[in-house]
């Protein structure tokens, strides 16, 4: 090639709208001019178009989700993998290989981690996408051209989908947005028709257009692509299409406009900018003219330039032009959009926006004396408000803010411009938040170095962390905050030295700082150390491997304990009591789970300290897996004395990082028993009322008393609060001979001696009991005051239940031939209990009654029937009944006072009353006062399961009488009230009350009862 050749390059970018890390480039646009606009992690994409005529512009699609759009393929999202290791599961897969293991969870188009044994955890994060997540995983990413398979061109792995023309015919480029948006680059058909490309790796040149004089280049990178037009000579560069050319722009789903800034802008219905521009630069070729031989470097140097016939350019050729050569001059460029006046037939469909991208190149630089050519010129397409990973700002004014690109440093005094440089990335540190960084390096390419001598030492290169930047920093760039370190690897000049120097900087100071800090990104510079000496100036790579990155190792210390267990052994917990842990051995357990964010193995580190503060043990356990969670501890071996000590644990992890201490927890050592408890109780009771027994200790820190009766197996426990306050119990629910045996037990569960006391429960005594046989004489052999029941309404006297006995069924009357009962007609016959000592009866203690009772046949199926109830001596209200109601016998009290009072009742089986009509029933109605609970018997028989009675509080009766000491008078035949109700139709004979409750036993027995026998 006799280069004469000047390059016109727009640039166009897409980027997901979700956040995405750039991505490093193979070629960039306007020397990596372009920018990515967002980060995003997972999945997410970013791609990047540039056109070219040595003029360079860029437009920026922005999705937040890949879709199809028209033209384009569908775009398949990936199918997951069958398997994701976790950090935990890639550490113990280490751990257990040997091996580094990738930590699937955290690969991000910028960063992979990887479990390292015996290192930790290392994460190599790079400023862009360096690999793309297909179906069947990750893949580095490739640039490489190669077809679709639908007649065009697409990279061979890129995060970004989009295709280049195959054959020359349809869109020269186009991409699709994230909800269907689309944008298609085309070459217009004023100019001419495209040839077939020749592919050259990443780079797809369309020769010979504008004539023969100007190649059409586009170049595919992993953000996208650009596209340049490549003059080859002055004479190219004399061609009026030069001076203003444009591409058409076919666009669906947003609206295309001027920024008001020399860019433009596309915007979606919700007005989020899908598209987007900044303003375009030129350049001419530097060092590759000087670097050519060519006799003609300049528009001075060869005035007959324009009329002679030059060599195409060779594809290296072009491709060290667009990567914007050393040394090269620059301008700036305009660019606008104009809408149409002759769209291409079809491409301006429904919904669909059609424009012209012109490009405006400095003339007067192109034709200057000391333009070298070929010339570039590159209108830049970009947003600079979306989050780029790279900036380059050259002295001269040059900049560059985009996708990564290569990069430069140091003072170039080689090229015919002079020029200082510096360069800036941008690393995503989100996934690093509350990790304590082992190792931080940045590592870069060095591909250049003056020096004639191979891997030496020069000039230093500072890297420092910096203030942000963005599209519209200029030189000197960002400020720096940090110094990090000097690295002073020279590689050596190219022309000389083959192999390229990875150099390293420190930067985990600043890392550190950052993440304090709670960013999200590191910034990070490069400077030269002496930028005035020329032997500082360094070129860095940004492909082909050679990305910036930064190499983190890190770990994240085991978590805060969780789980702590104070114990006398393992299974038998320690008694928390006032925020204290009792235990009675000497040598009590100590456990607790720490779990580490990493999945490493931990150990524990339990450390036990006395009253005074001295460490009286300090031990630890051993390693064991962290997940899933397991409590694990210590047995201590010292045997302490009896104290207050106290004691806390951290995990230590396989890397050795401490976690974070538990807070103390303080542990009671009590080995000595307290004294027995002394017992306290009648030595005679009454079923039914129960027995009241007492416990009582000496000792100071009594928490329980354990009891039982008789031979119990199964104690029962009660806490004190206070500690060792005296304790009552009632016994219920037994007669005869009975014994309790009773132990105390300190907090620390230590028991006392046992100790034992026997008393005796009796049954109730009958304390009324009317024979009714022919008078109301109350005949109880009781120490009480007799009752007699007086008569109302003449009932009748009939043959009692006694003389109707026959055992033998013989069907003579033979038995107690002088007994007699109480005749009612149930309509006004009753017997009140009368007298000075007519209130007989007080239920509140417990009591029963029971009678004889014959129903008449005649008596109604529904009706009510009163056998015996109690009243208050005043009022005559009823309070108590035994009576036939709603078909079945009950017995019924009247609970609670004032409103609240309510009808509570036990009753037998229900049915017709002919089950009970001329038959003699024997019936019993208990009150247990304690437990509360109603208990009815027929013949002997408990006619239903008890029903527990709500016992009134604070010594109040239960059953509603104005105190527990009130006595009640006794009907017998009649509901009490001031006019009775519910009278009896039938036969009533031998009525008892009873001075406390009936057991089973008794209620069976009174009802075998038969006086005079033969």
């Amino acid at each position: 090639m006799a280069l004469g050749a000047v390059r016109l390059s727009p640039c166009v970018s897409f980027v997901p709208s979700e956040p995405m890390a750039a991505i490093g480039q193979v070629l960039s646009c306007s020397a990596r001019e372009e920018l990515t606009l967002k980060v995003r992690r997972a999945h997410g994409v970013a791609l990047t178009l540039s056109f070219g005529l040595l003029l360079s512009a860029g437009i920026c699609v922005v999705p937040s989700a890949m879709a199809p759009a028209a033209g384009l393929s569908s775009i398949v999202p990936p199918a997951p993998p069958e398997r994701l290791l976790t950090e935990a599961e890639a550490v113990a897969q280490a751990q257990e290989t040997g091996e580094p293991t990738v930590v699937d969870t955290l690969t991000t188009p910028t960063q992979i981690v990887r479990a390292v044994p015996e290192t930790g955890l290392v994460a190599e994060i790079s400023p862009g996408p360096v690999r793309v997540h297909q179906s069947d995983g990750w893949h580095e990413v490739d640039a490489s051209l190669e077809p679709d398979g639908a007649g065009r061109l697409a990279p061979v792995t890129a995060p970004a989908e989009f295709t280049i023309t195959a054959d020359g015919t349809g869109p020269l480029a186009e991409l699709a947005g994230p909800s269907g948006e689309q944008i298609a680059l085309s070459w217009p058909a004023e100019y001419g028709d495209l040839p077939v490309p020749r592919v050259d790796g990443n780079l797809a040149t369309f020769a010979g257009v504008w004539g023969g004089q100007v190649d059409l280049v586009v170049g595919a990178s992993v953000a996208g692509f650009q596209t340049y037009l490549v003059l080859h000579d002055r004479a190219a560069a004399e061609l009026p299409q030069v001076a203003d050319f444009h591409f058409d722009i076919t666009a669906s789903g947003v609206d295309i406009a001027d920024d008001g800034e020399g860019g433009l802008e596309a915007t979606n219905g919700t007005g989020e900018v899908v598209f987007a521009s900044s303003d375009p630069e030129q350049w001419d070729a530097g060092d590759v003219a000087e670097a050519s031989g060519s006799a003609a470097k300049s528009s001075a140097a060869e005035p007959d330039l324009a009329s002679a016939e030059t060599d195409p350019p060779t594809a290296e050729e072009i491709r060290r032009l667009v990567e914007r050569p050393d040394g090269a001059r620059s301008a700036a460029m305009t660019m606008t959009l104009e809408s149409e006046s002759t769209a291409t037939e079809g491409e301006a469909q429904s919904g669909q926006t059609a424009a012209e991208l012109h490009v405006r190149s400095d003339k007067s630089m192109l034709l200057a004396e000391e333009t070298q050519f070929p010339a570039v010129l590159d209108p830049n397409l970009t947003r600079a408000d979306l989050g780029a990973e790279w900036g380059m700002y050259w002295s001269t004014g040059e900049h560059w803010y985009g996708d990564v690109a290569l990069g430069r440093a140091g003072y170039d005094g080689w090229s015919s411009g002079p020029k200082k440089a510096r360069s800036f990335y941008k690393f995503d540190i989100e996934s690093l938040q509350g990790t304590e960084i082992q190792e931080a390096t940045f590592l870069h390419m060095q591909f250049h170095s003056p020096e004639h001598t191979c891997n030496t030492t020069g000039a230093g290169i500072e890297v420092w962390t910096v203030e942000a930047f963005d599209s519209g920093t200029r030189w000197p760039g960002p400020a720096k905050v940090g110094y990090q370190s000097t690295n002073y690897k020279a590689r050596g000049h190219e022309d000389y030295c083959s192999t390229n120097y990875e150099n390293e900087w420190d930067v985990k100071k600043g890392l550190a700082s950052d993440l304090s800090n709670g960013y999200d990104r590191m910034r990070l510079g490069m400077f030269a150390k002496d930028e005035t000496n020329e032997y500082s100036w360094r070129k860095y790579g940004a492909s082909d491997g050679a990305y910036p990155k930064l190499l983190v190792t890190y770990n994240r210390a085991p978590n805060v304990p969780t789980g702590r267990f104070t114990g006398n052994t393992s299974t038998d917990d320690a008694v928390l009591y006032n925020s204290k842990y009792y235990v009675r051995v000497r040598q009590p357990v100590l456990l607790a789970t720490t779990t580490d964010p990493d999945g490493n193995q931990v150990q524990q580190r339990f450390v036990v300290r006395n009253s005074s503060g001295e460490i009286v043990v300090d031990r630890r356990n051993a390693f064991h897996p962290s997940d899933p969670p397991t409590q694990s501890g210590i047995t201590l071996t010292e045997n302490l004395p009896d104290g207050t000590y106290s004691w806390w644990v951290y995990g230590i992890d396989s890397y050795g990082f401490q976690g974070p201490a538990s807070s103390w927890l303080t542990m009671v050592i009590d080995n000595v028993k307290p004294d027995p408890p002394v017992i306290e109780a009648p030595k005679v009771g009454s079923y039914g009322q129960g027995v009241t027994i007492s416990m009582d200790s000496p000792s100071s820190d009594v928490l329980h008393y354990n009891y039982g009766f008789l031979t119990s197996a199964t104690p029962i426990s009660k806490r004190l609060d206070p500690l060792s306050e005296k304790l009552t119990v009632t016994r219920t629910g037994h007669m005869g001979p009975d014994w309790i045996t009773a132990t105390a037990s300190d907090i620390a569960g230590n028991p006392s001696v046992p100790k034992q006391l026997r008393f005796k429960v009796m049954g109730a005594s009958t304390s009324h009991q009317w024979h009714l046989d022919g008078n109301g004489n109350d005949e109880a052999p009781s120490e009480q005051q007799p009752t007699t029941l007086a008569l109302s309404g003449s009932p009748t006297w009939v043959g009692g239940h006694d003389r109707d006995y026959d055992p033998v069924g013989s069907g003579s009357q033979t038995w107690a031939v002088g007994d007699k009962a109480l005749a009612l007609n149930g309509t006004s016959q009753y017997a009140k209990s009368s007298g000075e000592n007519a209130n007989a009866v007080n239920p509140d203690k417990g009591f029963a009654l029971s009678a004889w009772v014959k129903l008449d046949p005649a008596a109604v199926d529904t009706g009510a029937f009163t056998v015996a109830s109690l009243s208050l001596p005043d009022t005559s209200a009823k309070k108590v009944a035994l009576e036939y109601r709603s078909q079945g016998w009950q017995f019924a009290v009247r609970t609670g006072s004032g409103s609240t009072n309510k009808w509570e009742s036990v009753n037998g089986p229900t049915g017709s009353i002919g089950r009970y009509a001329g038959k003699w029933v024997h019936l019993v109605g208990v009150y247990e006062k304690d437990p509360s609970q109603l208990r009815l018997y027929i013949d002997g028989i408990e006619a239903a399961t008890p029903f527990a009675v709500q016992a009134a509080a604070d010594e109040s009766p239960t059953i509603d009488q104005p105190s527990t000491e009130t006595l009640m008078p006794v009907w017998v035949g009649a509901g009490a009230a001031s006019t009775p109700d519910a009278y009896f139709k039938g036969v009533i004979d031998e009525v008892r009350a009873y001075s406390g409750p009936l057991d089973p036993t008794g209620a069976f027995l009174v009802s075998r009862e038969v006086r005079n026998t033969p």
